[in-house]
């Protein structure tokens, strides 16, 4: 292959030896099939041979010729390829983003000082929803644990001034900080979830129990109980985040009082069982009289000396009296004296005179009554958790 090496057109030696052939050349006789094309581009080496067919007419063009350029097709395609990579990379980007800020997120405060601090800094904005994030036991009852319950908890005692003292590795936080004019120096005790995440305090609020199932108080005196002017839930131990508490009753005739009204962060480890008790209202009082007075005007009804389960005794004129006695009621109690404080049971203890009129005729002249006042002791009781109250009364003396 001698001949051939260094030679790269279609013109060379024959590979098989035989005589070289023009290029583009038409065979020799006829094609058994037709006329036999030109085996090249037409017009590109001149004629074709003489007798040999005619050369392709070539396509005629959609438009003018483009030089030096792409084909409009084609560059349409490179700029939706191009713009499809550019978003394909901002979707990327966008999720490693995403990614990122959702596992910062998800793996919470870096120490459990941090958390500390988020949990008050929490309370301090008014975000309830915030401050209950950082709890490992989300508690049993939310009624209070609210934005708007909170705001009020701030407005009494801003939190101000938080500082970790410290904070170890394994969950230890010293804190300071003011709840008003309070000043908290506590320690607290963090955990990891189960999953070993982020640090978080056992509890972010506390129990307020007012032992509705076991204490001394009435239920039905505990179940009037409201604070912040919401009513407690029916367990009588709602939950609440460190802070002021702002008591009260819907009963208008009773005062709930409460020895300590201010809770801090030292109440979330155990909750707190508050000392409380009930007092009349002056509301209170008036309808206390007003439930007493009708039963001594249906006791002065009775023509006894000694009318069962009413006050009256007149037994003192014995056989002296001439026919049965007239009784009339007192006219008010502005001068009864009642108690200030309304028992555990909810009622109030009811022991003190009034003044009946007795009319009385005496086979004595001078024991004769002519509607003369007559000291009377009233002894019973009334039921405050009623509203309005009701009174029973016993057998006075």
């Amino acid at each position: 292959m001698s001949g051939g090496e260094g030679s790269h057109n279609f013109g060379g030696p024959n590979p098989i030896g035989g005589s070289p052939q023009p290029q583009w050349q038409q065979p020799a006789g006829p094609h058994p099939y037709g006329p036999y094309p030109p085996a090249g581009p037409p017009s590109q080496f001149g004629p074709p041979p003489s007798g040999g067919p005619p050369p392709f007419a070539p396509a005629a063009p959609f438009g003018p010729a483009s030089f030096g350029g792409m084909p409009p097709k084609n560059r349409r395609r490179l700029i939706l390829t191009l713009v499809g990579a550019v978003i394909a990379v901002i979707v990327v980007v966008a999720g490693v983003v995403v990614v990122s800020v959702g596992g910062s997120e998800n793996a919470g405060p870096k120490t459990a000082g941090d958390a500390v601090r988020g949990y008050l800094e929490a309370l301090a904005n008014g975000d309830a929803a915030k401050a209950l994030s950082y709890s490992l036991n989300p508690p049993p009852d939310k009624t209070l644990l609210t934005d708007e319950v909170l705001k009020k908890q701030i407005e009494k005692l801003p939190i101000t001034d938080i500082k970790i003292v410290k904070s170890d590795d394994g969950g230890t936080v010293q804190v300071t900080a003011n709840f008003g004019d309070n000043a908290v120096d506590e320690t607290l005790y963090l955990k990891r979830g189960a999953d070993g995440g982020a640090w978080k305090l056992e509890n972010a609020a506390y129990p307020l129990d007012f032992q509705k199932d076991g204490g001394s108080e009435s239920p039905a005196l505990i179940e009037g109980i409201t604070l912040f002017g919401k009513p407690i839930p029916r367990s009588g131990r709602p939950y609440l985040f460190p802070g002021a508490v702002e008591i009260a009753t819907s009963n208008p005739n009773i005062l709930v009082t409460m020895a300590k009204t201010t809770y801090l962060l030292n109440s979330l480890d155990y909750g707190v069982n508050p000392t409380y008790g009930f007092q009349l209202t002056d509301a209170g009082r008036a309808a206390a009289k007003n439930a007493i007075l009708p039963v001594l005007v249906e006791c002065a009804k009775s023509h006894e000396l000694s009318p069962p389960n009413c006050p009256q005794n007149a037994t003192v004129y014995g056989e002296r009296a001439v026919g049965p006695p007239t009784w009339t009621a007192p006219a008010n109690l502005d001068d009864f004296e009642l108690p200030a404080d309304i028992a555990a049971d909810g009622t109030i203890n009811i022991y003190g005179s009034v003044k009946f009129g007795l009319t009385l005729q005496s086979n004595i002249p001078a024991l004769t009554k002519n509607n003369d006042p007559t000291t009377c002791w009233v002894l019973g009781t009334v039921d405050m958790t009623k509203n309005p109250p009701t009174f029973a009364i016993q057998k006075g003396s």
